[in-house]
C-alpha cells in the first residue's frame, strides 16, 4: 500500500484495514462485539457523532429500511416504513437528523432526510423530506460539520461525481468532474475525503476543498491524491478529531 503525506494536509494516514486485521492508533482493539443479532441482513452502519446511537439498514421488516438503536444493546427502532428501499443512513452533526437514500420516487435513488426524537428511542419526528429529485443515481450522503450542506454522489453529468447541496435551499453544485464516490466530510469542514478511479481500477483516496470545485478549465490543482499505486485504496473515513484516516 503506497501512502503519500503532503506537508500541507492536516492529518496522518496511520490507520488501516487489510483483510481481517484491525489497527487503531497502534493498539489492537481489545474485543469485537456483535451489535445486531437479527438473522436477516443488517448493513451500512453509521454511529452518531456522540457515539451513543447506531443507524443502519436492515431487511428484518421484509424490506430494506433504516433502523436506529441506542448502543450498546437497546432495542432497534424502525425509522422508515415505505415499501420501497431506504438505505445508507448518515447522521447530521447534532445527531438529530438522518440523511439516507430512498427509491420511493426514483428507482435509482434520491437523497431524503428525517428528523429523530432521541428522547423517545429515536422515533421519527415527522415525515421524511425529499432533498434531491434527479431521475438517476443520487447516493452516499455526508453532512458538513455545520449541518447546512450535504455532499453526495450523482451521475447527473453522465458519470459518478461528487455534488454538494445546501439543505435549506436545495441548491446543488458539482464538486468533481473526473469521477468520485464515497465522500466523507472532515469533522472540521476543511476537506472532503473521497475515492476516485480516475488513475487506475483499484482506486485511490483524494481530498478536495468543498469551496473550490474541480473544473476541466482550471489548470491549478484543487484535487489532491493522498494514495497511489496499483493496490486497492478506497472507502476512507475520518477519525473524530479529523487528524487520521482509516481506509480499505
Amino acid at each position: 500500500m503506497n501512502k503519500v503525506f503532503p506537508k500541507f494536509l492536516p492529518f496522518r494516514l496511520v490507520f488501516w484495514f487489510l483483510g481481517i486485521s484491525i489497527a487503531w492508533g497502534g493498539e489492537e482493539l481489545p474485543e469485537i462485539r456483535q451489535i445486531t443479532t437479527h438473522p436477516l441482513m443488517d448493513f451500512s452502519p453509521a454511529v452518531s457523532p456522540d457515539g451513543r446511537w447506531l443507524a443502519f439498514t436492515s431487511r428484518r421488516s421484509g424490506n430494506l429500511d433504516i433502523w436506529v438503536k441506542k448502543l450498546p444493546a437497546e432495542r432497534a427502532v424502525r425509522i422508515t416504513t415505505h415499501q420501497s428501499e431506504d438505505t445508507h443512513p448518515a447522521w447530521s452533526p447534532d445527531g438529530r437528523r438522518l440523511a439516507f437514500v430512498s427509491k420511493r420516487r426514483d428507482s435509482q435513488g434520491d437523497i431524503w432526510i428525517v428528523s429523530l426524537n432521541l428522547k423517545k428511542d429515536g422515533i421519527p419526528d415527522g415525515e421524511p423530506v425529499q432533498l434531491t429529485r434527479y431521475l438517476g443515481t443520487d447516493r452516499h450522503p455526508s453532512f458538513s460539520p455545520d449541518g447546512n450542506k450535504i455532499v453526495f454522489v450523482s451521475d447527473r453529468d453522465g458519470r459518478d461525481n461528487l455534488w454538494v447541496m445546501d439543505v435549506a435551499s436545495e441548491k446543488t453544485q458539482q464538486l468533481t468532474t473526473s469521477g468520485g464516490t464515497d465522500p466523507v466530510w472532515a469533522p472540521e469542514g476543511n476537506w472532503i475525503l473521497f475515492t476516485s478511479y480516475r488513475f487506475h481500477p483499484g482506486g485511490d483516496l483524494f481530498l478536495i476543498d468543498p469551496d473550490r470545485p474541480e473544473s476541466e478549465e482550471v489548470e491549478k490543482r484543487v484535487v489532491y491524491p493522498i494514495t497511489w499505486g496499483e493496490t486497492i485504496n478506497a472507502q476512507g473515513a475520518w477519525s473524530p478529531s479529523g487528524t487520521d484516516i482509516v481506509f480499505l
